[in-house]
């Protein structure tokens, strides 16, 4: 859930590329910030535990250039959230958002921990601000529609996990749980659908998912269902 990995390179590539211009530009910046807030910004992508932690606050000091803050803040959310340390990792990424309001992956990781942390409608605002940014993020969709689903605002998380697979149509637990929430609005038929879609996508995906092999079993003897179309 949470995108961090594949972002690292493009954080220290950044990083690398600033460094580069902070030689090119003169000696004056790398005596006042440039040195030691590149090497704790890059400590902070790249190690675990708690010298990442003290990495990113030394990155994340008052002085430091913006980016460099926003991108130790939201590794120090990261990292925290790898910790299960989620109400410290959401304020670390509140502060990523503040200082990069369009960072779409600082926002989503926001709403996972918000929907940890059962505020459900705080992680809305954060996946709706997602999806204005990024409408083709299927795991802002799909996240959506586990958070509406939490809600009991079923056929909404159905429209929601029907997004995910439109943007993804290998989204084997988009498909699962678009069919859970179909059988709980009467859409019987679209579920037994997407119960096959999902089955197709992963071998064996019922054998690791109790509870939509148990519903896909039940539905695969109903009807359509009075909505199904």
């Amino acid at each position: 859930m949470l995108k961090h990995d594949a972002r690292v390179i493009g954080i220290v590539m950044f990083l690398v590329a600033l460094w580069l211009d902070v030689g090119l530009t003169g000696m004056v910046m790398r005596g006042a910030w440039a040195e030691p807030a590149v090497d704790a910004a890059i400590r902070c992508a790249v190690l675990h535990g708690p010298p990442a932690l003290d990495a990113c606050d030394e990155a994340m000091r008052t002085g430091r250039p913006v980016a460099i803050r926003a991108e130790a803040a939201y590794n120090k959310g990261v990292e925290l959230g790898r910790l299960e340390r989620w109400d410290e990792a959401r304020l670390a990424y509140e502060q990523a958002v503040r200082l990069a309001p369009d960072d779409v992956d600082a926002r989503y990781n926001l709403g996972v921990a918000l929907a940890t942390l059962d505020r459900p409608q705080d992680a809305l605002r954060e996946f709706r601000q997602v999806l204005r940014r990024a409408p083709m993020d299927a795991a802002a969709h799909y996240n959506m529609g586990r958070t509406l689903n939490s809600l009991g605002r079923h056929a909404d998380a159905a429209h929601a996990y029907r997004e995910a697979v439109r943007v993804q149509p290998e989204y084997a637990d988009a498909w699962g749980n678009l069919g859970l929430s179909a059988i709980l609005i009467g859409r019987y038929g679209e579920a037994r659908d997407a119960f096959e879609r999902a089955r197709g996508l992963v071998p064996g995906y019922f054998e690791s998912r109790p509870i939509q092999r148990h519903a896909w079993e039940i539905v695969s003897r109903l009807g359509p269902g009075p909505n199904s179309r």
